[in-house]
């Protein structure tokens, strides 16, 4: 069920054509999600990982930036990447209080649906 898993939470979130996507985590749910938001036209997926291995995975299903840092730092390249607005659809693939904190430090205001 890794995939339609993946595949659900980038339609939950409503990733469109032209969206900014994040996906928090990387396992395999994660590259599901990567490989759904850039199946559905986003124009940039942002793959958080520390994993160099599924960093290249993730980019070969259509991530186009990898961020590495967590918490403040990582929302902080988020918003860098996104001119200070955050992004459209924060997937999160992981299902940890930290995660769900990085999810939310990451997105535009509004963008995450529950």
């Amino acid at each position: 069920d890794v995939f339609p898993t993946g595949w659900h939470c980038a339609v939950a979130d409503g990733v469109k054509p032209g969206d900014t996507a994040v996906v928090v985590g990387d396992g395999a749910v994660g590259l599901c999600a990567v490989l759904a938001a850039a199946q559905m036209g986003a124009e940039r997926v942002v793959a958080m990982s520390r994993h160099p291995h599924r960093q290249e995975i993730a980019r070969r299903f259509g991530a186009t930036h990898v961020v590495a840092e967590r918490g403040k730092e990582g929302a902080a390249r988020i918003k860098d990447l996104t001119d200070g607005i955050g992004a459209d659809a924060v997937l999160e693939c992981v299902g940890t209080n930290d995660s769900m904190l990085q999810a939310f430090g990451s997105a535009r205001a509004g963008s995450i649906s529950a």
